[in-house]
């Protein structure tokens, strides 16, 4: 599985965030948060698994797995424009797994008969928790699918909510500057992966849109990631 293959080697970039501790001291370089001043307080975020199959011959053929989200009974009264951004997160994924499926069937129908595996085509969707308390909740998506072929494919997604309004945070919000983040990434980059053959990363993510880039936010800082083929090849794997 995805969680499985992939390393999670989180890089703290050197802008600390609005949202990073509950203090009230920050850097001249990011953006004051007057309402936290130690007063975090944890954010009971429930996750389950779900999932659609289609049956043939007494075999799944296809299987479409992800995850859902509520807030407990406390915190959805707390957090309820929170716990209605989950509500519209789940009916979005509903959405999304079954327009899958009407995606992928077709293809494990035509794959029939082949003895290694009863499941022919697959996706699982896991998301990992990078932080949820009254200010935000960061999480990242992990998305495996297999429809054939050497290898499945796979690529990861940030989501960042404001717990107070249930909007989702978005860069601009936490980086008061983002002028330098090219270099600062490359930077990075290049020397936590020094074996690894880069393009011109500097260029590359210049042309990127504030929206394009893969980010979480947990404790420490603000962590950007890239999917396999996003800025090396697919062997590297998830980078970060």
């Amino acid at each position: 599985m995805l969680h499985k293959r992939i390393i999670f080697i989180l890089i703290t970039i050197c802008m600390i965030i609005t949202f990073t501790g509950c203090s009230n001291s920050s850097p001249g370089n990011v953006k004051e948060n007057p309402k936290s001043e130690n007063n975090c307080t944890f954010v009971d975020v429930l996750i389950g698994d779900t999932n659609i199959e289609e049956w043939h011959d007494n075999n799944v053929i296809t299987s479409v797995k992800w995850q859902k989200f509520k807030l407990s009974d406390e915190h959805s009264k707390a957090y309820p424009s929170l716990s209605a951004a989950f509500d519209k997160y789940n009916e979005e994924s509903l959405t999304d797994a079954k327009a899958l499926m009407y995606e992928i069937t077709p293809l494990a129908k035509e794959m029939e008969g082949e003895e290694y595996d009863p499941v022919y085509c697959q996706s699982d969707a896991k998301v990992y928790m990078q932080r949820a308390d009254n200010h935000i909740v960061s999480f990242l998506e992990c998305m495996e699918k297999y429809t054939g072929g050497i290898h499945p494919d796979y690529y990861v997604n940030g989501r960042n909510y404001n717990s107070g309004t249930g909007e989702k945070v978005q860069l601009s919000d936490v980086l008061a500057d983002t002028k330098e983040l090219s270099s600062i990434l490359e930077k990075k980059i290049t020397e936590k992966y020094p074996d690894v053959a880069f393009s011109d990363l500097k260029d590359t993510f210049s042309k990127y849109k504030e929206e394009e880039f893969t980010w979480t936010i947990d404790y420490q800082g603000i962590n950007f990631w890239f999917s396999p083929y996003e800025i090396a090849s697919f062997a590297v794997g998830t980078l970060s």
